[in-house]
């Protein structure tokens, strides 16, 4: 009888790890920006390391930004614990693939950053790449709650975003980040933690 039910409850406990696998993959294929966690299996981006590209010619360039923008944000907000996917979008029906839409560049927690084609800038990807530090050393689920301003306003602020007045509300958010980061920039990481979520 112990055997019958053992097996029985192994039985349930496969059952269940595949569907939870299933609905999964459904997310990541539904929820467009989620397929930059699948960008190494995806047939119409070439991969080189943390790096795709939708053209092959473009890897070169691609490697480039991205190292220097993972060595800016490093020296910005510390050192990554793992190195993040990027995928560097040549043109448009690419980066309509992850759910871009307008924007220039989009980070997905740490799951992977989606660079469209007028993102090929360093500070756009050291603004994304902000966003993987955050999602890493406050978990993704904060990224939706934590307050705009220091989501935002540190990408803004720390990525030395060079246009003078952004649009509302990020250029307030820019300022209320730079207002709390002037007291609390040695120490970025523990004082952004304790501050509430909204």
């Amino acid at each position: 009888m112990k055997n019958y039910l053992l097996l029985k409850a192994q039985k349930i406990m496969k059952v269940c790890l595949f569907s939870v696998a299933c609905i999964f993959l459904l997310i990541l294929m539904l929820i467009k920006p989620m397929r930059v966690a699948l960008a190494h299996q995806l047939p119409f981006l070439s991969c080189q390391g943390n790096v795709c590209v939708d053209d092959p010619q473009q890897q070169e360039k691609a490697q480039k930004l991205y190292n220097q923008a993972i060595q800016e944000t490093q020296r910005q907000v510390g050192n990554f614990h793992s190195r993040p996917t990027m995928v560097f979008c040549s043109i448009g029906e690419c980066a309509e693939t992850f759910g871009m839409e307008k924007a220039a560049a989009k980070a997905v927690g740490n799951l992977g950053t989606v660079i469209a084609p007028r993102g090929w800038q360093e500070f756009y990807i050291v603004h994304e790449l902000i966003h993987d530090r955050q999602a890493e050393e406050w978990g993704n689920l904060a990224m939706l709650t934590k307050p705009k301003w220091l989501i935002e306003g540190m990408a803004y602020t720390l990525s030395n975003d060079p246009r003078p007045k952004l649009s509302p509300p990020f250029e307030q958010w820019r300022i209320e980040f730079k207002s709390w980061y002037r007291y609390h920039h040695q120490d970025l990481w523990q004082a952004s933690k304790r501050i509430k979520s909204d």
